[in-house]
């Protein structure tokens, strides 16, 4: 399942046999007209607003989606689906349970309106552990493999499956009152030992993680990067 397609990248859903998330009846329109009198379209996902107030069709969009999909008889619906604004925080349940309960309207409308089966899916990590009674027909584990973004009784049960790595380039000593780096961002109070290592902020690693604000770890011993 794709998400964001735009009309300049349509061709290559055919080619490589992707199912793209469509959210509004322009990009609808847009992916008809440029299929239009092929056979064998790419499946699609239709995404629904409930909250999030992003991406999605809006509950006054359903009957003109239902009658676009209608119109066609070479489109396949491969599931709809939302996404939830917080199903980590309880404080939030009434909200979250009022998505859950506008999805199973708008399921029940389309359903009503194409007389065709398809896949629903609303639940993200942390909806799946605390909403099960709302798991659909398929689940989108995804954060949570990475044992990211749960709270810490699951996380304690998750094994890490991920690591960001590099070497150490050079060993240095400074001597209190040097600097380091850009702009002379660090200044060192005392005579330090100092591992420059291969990353950087072309590497991904952000200036904001740097000036003690964030650890390497060397040996098993977190190790605060100094410096811009």
């Amino acid at each position: 399942m794709i998400m964001n397609v735009s009309p300049t990248s349509f061709r290559l859903l055919k080619e490589y046999n992707l199912e793209p998330e469509i959210y509004s009846i322009d990009q609808l329109i847009d992916f008809l007209d440029y299929f239009e009198n092929m056979k064998d379209l790419p499946a699609i996902h239709i995404k629904l607003e409930t909250g999030m107030n992003r991406l999605g069709f809006k509950n006054e969009d359903i009957s003109d989606l239902i009658i676009l999909l209608r119109s066609t008889h070479v489109i396949k619906l491969k599931s709809i689906f939302t996404h939830l604004v917080d199903s980590y925080n309880t404080h939030h349940k009434e909200f979250t349970h009022n998505q859950i309960n506008t999805f199973k309207k708008i399921d029940r409308q389309i359903k009503v309106g194409l007389e065709q089966d398809y896949d629903t899916h609303i639940l993200n990590t942390n909806g799946i552990l605390n909403y099960p009674e709302a798991q659909c027909s398929q689940v989108r584990l995804g954060i949570g493999l990475f044992g990211v973004g749960v709270d810490k009784t699951v996380k304690s049960k998750l094994k890490t499956v991920l690591k960001f790595s590099t070497t150490i380039s050079q060993i240095t000593q400074i001597t209190k009152g040097d600097s380091i780096g850009y702009n002379r961002g660090f200044i060192a109070d005392r005579n330090m030992t100092i591992a420059t290592v291969a990353l950087g902020y072309a590497d991904g690693l952000l200036r904001v993680f740097g000036n003690g604000k964030t650890s390497l770890i060397v040996n098993g011993e977190p190790c605060k990067i100094v410096g811009n």
